[in-house]
């Protein structure tokens, strides 16, 4: 599977969340893992990049997820991108696509120059969709999602900050925080996030397209 394998990505559960496999897998999309809820409060898991495995953000570098919603349920947050701490929601710093239920916004969180959001959109239920996070410059960083059959754009977000948080050995340090979160505040047991691949790089590679 491509979600933990040579990728460097690890997943882990809160508060006896579950990870499992769903059956409905199709051709185009085969290496299903899924995050659900349990009957305990603030449950779900988190799936990173190894600790030394995810570098200090530079400009080009790049996080790519291909993810569904099964359903729309307001208890429900994913974070997907770069976020910290791992298994708390809100996060305290990074650059991440927030899901609320089926509400996507774009933030990027850093003690060095606070917190800013983008316009917010609503991301269908039951779609195969592609979230590309790419920081362009120092202070620029875009957001993507798009339809992984069709390429229709469902979200398309660029974000500027008035300070660069790309410095090494700064206030925001995403080493080890790259990935997926999901957490539901509620005390029902349901399904989250069906994930298909994660991956980041510290540049575009050629066989990733450019979000439409």
């Amino acid at each position: 599977m491509d979600i933990i394998s040579s990728n460097g990505f690890s997943g882990f559960n809160i508060n006896t969340g579950v990870f499992g496999y769903p059956v409905d897998m199709t051709a185009n999309v085969f290496g299903i893992v899924n995050i659900s809820s349990s009957t305990t409060a603030n449950s779900g898991g988190y799936i990173l990049a190894n600790s030394n495995a995810s570098p200090n953000l530079k400009v080009g570098n790049i996080f790519r997820c291909i993810f569904l919603i099964p359903a729309n349920n307001a208890s429900a947050t994913l974070n997907l991108g770069w976020s910290s701490p791992a298994t708390t929601n809100p996060a305290t710093s990074g650059s991440f696509l927030s899901i609320s239920g089926v509400t996507a916004q774009a933030k990027i969180i850093s003690s060095a120059g606070g917190t800013t959001s983008a316009s917010s959109s609503t991301l269908p239920t039951g779609t195969w969709m592609v979230l590309d996070i790419e920081w362009t410059s120092a202070t620029t960083c875009r957001f993507c999602v798009f339809d992984l059959a069709s390429n229709a754009k469902y979200y398309d977000q660029t974000v500027t900050v008035a300070n660069s948080i790309l410095t090494t050995g700064g206030s925001y340090n995403p080493q080890g925080y790259c990935g997926a979160i999901a957490l539901s505040s509620g005390t029902t047991a349901f399904e989250m996030i069906r994930i298909d691949y994660l991956g980041r790089g510290l540049s575009r590679p050629s066989f990733i397209v450019t979000p439409p």
